[in-house]
């Protein structure tokens, strides 16, 4: 008896195929180093876009450490014992890095990197306790800073984010006060402190008081 396939039967057999094609090639694309009691950046990673070195022992990160992964572009380092002077400033170059995570180490500062194509920066807990000026002077592109539950208690009046970016992130800080170094960007549009809306603050800079920021505080007294 002759076989008989349906247009319909080929063209749903297809689609899996494909499907299963794509899901293979995202496996491939994300490497996931994570518990793995690693002192070094593994260098057997390959083409991998996204790069997974969370809950281990890293102390440093090296100049160019990441430099065979050349489409690098997702890199979460959290939950290792990075401290700042271990973090060399061209540690990402030859990548196209542009998602970056550091929370939970061991940050006294906010490491200077020399990297152009991070747009989110996240250093949520850690022992961060003043932003310098220039700190961000290396991420042109910056559309969002995370530094929630540190122990930030100043931000240098100098220090700017550059222009594009949108939402700073401050919760659980000793901040008294909005840094004026706000004012500095233009597209800025969250101000997170809290979960919830307390409204304008004493002390916004004025450059913000008829914007369209949306302010998320409750370490600021009220009007």
């Amino acid at each position: 008896m002759a076989s008989v396939f349906l247009p319909g039967v080929i063209t749903y057999l297809v689609v899996l195929l494909s499907l299963s094609a794509t899901e293979s090639q995202n496996v491939s694309q994300l490497y996931n180093a994570s518990n793995q009691a690693l002192t070094s950046v593994p260098l057997d990673a390959g083409e991998v876009h996204d790069l997974r070195l969370d809950h281990n022992l890293l102390t440093e990160l090296p100049v160019g450490v990441f430099r065979s992964l050349i489409r690098l572009n997702n890199l979460s380092v959290s939950y290792n014992s990075l401290h700042t002077d271990g973090i060399d400033r061209h540690c990402l170059a030859g990548t196209v890095v542009a998602h970056l995570y550091l929370d939970h180490n061991y940050l006294s500062d906010i490491p200077y990197l020399n990297h152009s194509h991070v747009v989110q920066l996240s250093m949520r807990y850690n022992s961060i306790l003043r932003v310098e000026d220039g700190a961000f002077q290396g991420m042109p592109l910056l559309t969002s800073v995370q530094f929630q539950s540190n122990q930030i208690h100043d931000i240098n009046p100098s220090v700017s984010c550059g222009r594009q970016v949108g939402s700073i992130g401050l919760g659980h800080n000793a901040l008294s006060a909005v840094p004026q170094f706000f004012c500095l960007n233009n597209t800025l549009k969250s101000i997170y402190s809290e979960t919830w809306e307390l409204g304008t603050p004493k002390g916004l800079p004025n450059t913000l008081l008829n914007s369209k920021v949306v302010i998320f505080l409750r370490f600021i007294s009220m009007y």
